[in-house]
């Protein structure tokens, strides 16, 4: 008698695609296995099909907790052996980060929604002109908390990648154990299919194995 005991976490999402396995980073479970009397191991398996059953719930293989371990040191462990050429995308990412400066769109927005709120307090009684400047004034606040929205995710991705090129710089030995905190820190999302894995660290690079 096997005895199963799921866990929740937001760490991976498995799901059947063409004629292979795909692992994206989502909603995936644990389960605690064994035989009474006998040791215990974790498996990874997609959440849907322990949730709905093995017959509305997703095909794909449970995969082995030492086995996306291993693959997780491999993955930064060749990032560390392949130092400067990642260094090297670290700085091309960094500057395309910093491309995309938007002070100046922003400026222009601030300066446009003055000059469009003067108008409006002079054309109140003119519906038609009122209306125009309005909704004009609408637009270019929704194009102004996209503009800020982005900012932030560049700001994010900015540190990300900072955060990525000291480890590499910084670290000056392969990983030898698997550090769960490291890996929270610099892994965004693994796909796992039947033949390989691919690494999408948060700092943009990605990495991919063969299983």
């Amino acid at each position: 008698m096997e005895v199963a005991n799921k866990q929740i976490f937001i760490l991976a999402n498995m799901h059947y695609r063409a004629s292979y396995n795909v692992i994206n980073v989502g909603i995936f479970s644990e389960e605690l296995r064994g035989k009474p009397g006998g040791a215990f191991y974790n498996k990874w398996r997609c959440a849907s099909r322990i949730e709905k059953g093995p017959k509305e719930g997703c095909d794909a293989e449970a995969i082995s907790e030492s086995e996306i371990q291993k693959a997780v040191m491999r993955a930064i462990n060749k990032t560390l052996g392949g130092r400067e050429e990642f260094l090297m995308q670290l700085q091309h990412n960094i500057e395309d980060v910093l491309n995309g400066d938007s002070t100046a769109t922003l400026e222009y927005i601030d300066q446009r929604m003055a000059e469009l709120q003067e108008k409006l307090v002079m054309c109140v009684n003119k519906n038609a002109e009122y209306d125009v400047i309005a909704k004009e004034i609408d637009a270019l606040r929704e194009k102004k908390a996209a503009v800020v929205t982005k900012d932030a995710e560049q700001e994010m991705l900015r540190k990300r990648i900072n955060e990525m090129r000291h480890f590499l710089q910084t670290q000056t030995s392969r990983i030898t154990e698997y550090d769960e905190q490291l890996v929270r820190r610099l892994i965004e999302k693994i796909t796992v299919y039947d033949d390989k894995l691919i690494f999408e660290f948060k700092s943009g690079m990605t990495v991919e194995l063969k299983r």
